[in-house]
């Protein structure tokens, strides 16, 4: 007759198992100073405490902030060499901006050239040819006094 070794397991593993709970309930009772503390479980989740290590400051970022003061809020810069040199009478920062029309005087004066080109074409032409000369005339005329205006001038200008 031969024994199944399925059925010779089962009273071992239960003899196991219930080897195991008795363990549990001797540890359960135990106080927590007794108790070893597992290396696999201390390496999983202990991390060392941060430390402050003092460090001389790096180079300074260039941030700025305000803080108030008695004559109104007062701008402080990380880099006091790069804070806006240029003040008012009353001692505020004052903005520096530069505008560049040279662009649009360009632009105007091309076609204060191309109009005067038409004209003289136009003087000298015949016909129908004269006639289409005149119309280009026409439309380079009204575009020069659209453009040639302070308002224009302004509007196109590059600000820097």
């Amino acid at each position: 007759m031969q024994i199944h070794p399925v059925r010779n397991q089962i009273p071992t593993d239960l003899a196991a198992q219930q080897a195991q709970k008795a363990q549990e309930a001797r540890e359960a009772q135990r106080p927590l100073s007794e108790k070893p503390v597992e290396q696999a479980a201390k390496a999983a989740f202990y991390q060392a405490p941060d430390e402050y290590t003092p460090q001389e400051p790096a180079e300074a970022s260039g941030r700025y902030w305000m803080e108030p003061s008695g004559e109104g809020p007062k701008v402080n810069f990380d880099q006091p060499e790069k804070a806006p040199a240029s003040k008012d009478a009353k001692g505020k920062p004052v903005n520096v901006t530069t505008t560049d029309t040279d662009e649009v005087d360009r632009e105007i004066e091309r076609a204060r050239k191309k109009v005067e080109d038409l004209q003289n074409q136009a003087s000298q032409a015949q016909g129908p040819q004269r006639e289409r000369l005149e119309r280009q005339l026409k439309q380079a005329q009204s575009e020069l006094e659209r453009k040639d205006n302070d308002a224009y001038r302004r509007q196109h200008a590059k600000i820097s």
